[in-house]
C-alpha cells in the first residue's frame, strides 16, 4: 500500500491567492459593466454633466433606472464615478471621463474592454484551438474585436501618426505629399487609412485586410467591388475652366504636377487634367497644360516657357501647392498684377489658399468630409445598409482676391 503526503497548507499564501483571484473576479465583472456603460452612453452622458441621479441618467439615455441604480452602485465601488449620499447623486469627474467617454483623448481605454468582450464571445471557439491546434483566423473574431482595436488604436494615430512616426521614415512624407499609391496591409476598419488620406490629399490610399466590409478613400482605376470615396476631380476641373471663362478669359494655362506623377497615371491628376481640357474645349478655350517640380527654379522655367508658347495668357490654374507661392513671386517680377493682369485659381488645401501673399480663389480637397462620408459608409455596410458604390464630393470653389475679369486687349 503506497501512501501519499499531502502537503501542509500555508494558510496565508492561500488566503492571499484566493484575495488575488477574487480581485480578478470583480475586475472582470467591472470590465463588462464599463462595457454596458460604454455601449448604452452611460459615461457619455455622464461627461461634463456634474452630479447626476439614476432617474435622470436613465433618462437621458434611453435606460431602464433600476439597472442604471444597480449600474452606478458598482460604478462608485470601484472609484469610477463619485457617489454623493446627500443629494444621491453619481458624478463622472472629468479625468475619468478621458479615459472612458472622449473618444478623441489620447488615453480613451473603452475600445479595450470592447475587445476583451469579443474575446469572451469567441470563448468555445479558443477552447476548440485549444485542443485540435487548429489556428483561428484575424477575419473569424466577434465583430466587436474589429471594432474595439480601432476605438483604441485610433487616438494614438491621430496624435502621432502624421506628426512623429511618418516622419521618422526616410523620404516618405515627401513621397505622400508628392502623391503616392499606398497599401495599409492590416488597416482593420481603416483608421490609419483614413488619417493619412487626410493629411495627404495627393496620395491614394487602399486599406487591406481579411475582413470585410471596407471603404477606400480614393478612386483606383478598377473600382469593382469597392465602396470609394473621393473628390470629383473632373467636376473640379470643369469648374476651374468655368469659373475663369466667365470672367472673360481665354487663354489659359495649367501649372500641374510634377511630370512623374503624371507619369505613374496617378487618378486624381489625369482626372483633374481631363475635366480642364474637356470643359475648355467645350467652351472654345486654348489651354495649355505644363507640368512642374515645383519651387522657384522649376516654375520660373515653367512659367517662361508658357509665355513663350501662349504669349496671351491671362488665366492660371494650379494644382501643385509647392508652386504657389513660386509663381505669385514670378508674376511680380515681372510685372504683371495678380488678379488685374493675371488670374490664378488653385486647387490645393485651405490653408495653401488663405495664407497665400495673394489669397487664391481655389478648390479646396475636402479630407475632413471624405473622411466622415468614408465613415457613414462603413458604418452602413457594418449595419448590412451599405452596398458597394463610389462617392464622388461636389466640388465648391471659394472666390478670392487672386481672380479678378479679363484685361481688355488695345
Amino acid at each position: 500500500m503506497t501512501t501519499t503526503e499531502i502537503p501542509a497548507i500555508d494558510e496565508a499564501k492561500l488566503g492571499a491567492f484566493v484575495g488575488q483571484a477574487v480581485v480578478d473576479m470583480g475586475a472582470a465583472i467591472s470590465g463588462l459593466l464599463l462595457h454596458i456603460g460604454d455601449r448604452v452612453g452611460l459615461y457619455k452622458a455622464m461627461a461634463g454633466a456634474g452630479p447626476i441621479t439614476s432617474a435622470i441618467l436613465a433618462e437621458r439615455t434611453g435606460t431602464t433606472e433600476r439597472y442604471v441604480r444597480e449600474w452606478l452602485a458598482n460604478q462608485a465601488a470601484g472609484g469610477y464615478v463619485v457617489y454623493d449620499p446627500t443629494g444621491g447623486t453619481f458624478e463622472l469627474p472629468a479625468e475619468h471621463a478621458m479615459v472612458v467617454a472622449d473618444e478623441d483623448s489620447p488615453v480613451f481605454l473603452a475600445g479595450a474592454f470592447e475587445t476583451i468582450a469579443a474575446c469572451y464571445a469567441d470563448h468555445e471557439m479558443f477552447v476548440d484551438a485549444f485542443r485540435t491546434g487548429a489556428g483561428i483566423g484575424w477575419d473569424a473574431h466577434d465583430e466587436r474585436l474589429f471594432s474595439g482595436v480601432v476605438r483604441l488604436f485610433r487616438p494614438g494615430y491621430a496624435a502621432h501618426l502624421v506628426d512623429e512616426w511618418l516622419p521618422a521614415l526616410d523620404d516618405v512624407v515627401y513621397k505622400l505629399r508628392a502623391g503616392a499609391k499606398v497599401a495599409d496591409i492590416g488597416c482593420g476598419h481603416g483608421a490609419s487609412t483614413i488619417i493619412m488620406a487626410q493629411a495627404f490629399e495627393r496620395s491614394t490610399f487602399v486599406g487591406f485586410d481579411t475582413h470585410q466590409p471596407s471603404v477606400l478613400i480614393g478612386l483606383p482605376a478598377d473600382t469593382e467591388g469597392l465602396t470609394c470615396v473621393d473628390l470629383d476631380f473632373r467636376a473640379t476641373g470643369a469648374l476651374c475652366v468655368e469659373h475663369l471663362a466667365q470672367l472673360g478669359h481665354r487663354d489659359i494655362a495649367v501649372i500641374g504636377e510634377a511630370a512623374a506623377v503624371y507619369e505613374r497615371h496617378t487618378g486624381f491628376a489625369e482626372r483633374t487634367l481631363d475635366g480642364l481640357r474637356t470643359r475648355a474645349r467645350e467652351l472654345g478655350l486654348r489651354l495649355l497644360h505644363r507640368p512642374c517640380e515645383g519651387g522657384y527654379d522649376a516654375m520660373s522655367a515653367t512659367l517662361a516657357r508658357v509665355f513663350d508658347e501662349r504669349p496671351d495668357t491671362t488665366g492660371f490654374v494650379v494644382q501643385n501647392e509647392s508652386a504657389v507661392e513660386p509663381l505669385l513671386a514670378l508674376l511680380r517680377q515681372q510685372g504683371r498684377a495678380v488678379p488685374e493682369d493675371v488670374s490664378v485659381v488653385a486647387v490645393c488645401p485651405e490653408q495653401v489658399a488663405t495664407q497665400a501673399s495673394v489669397r487664391l480663389t481655389s478648390v479646396a480637397v475636402p479630407a475632413q468630409e471624405m473622411g466622415r462620408r468614408a465613415v457613414e459608409q462603413l458604418v452602413a455596410k457594418l449595419d448590412g445598409r451599405g452596398s458597394d458604390e463610389v462617392v464622388l464630393l461636389a466640388p465648391e470653389l471659394t472666390v478670392r482676391a487672386s481672380s479678378g475679369p479679363a484685361p481688355v486687349r488695345p
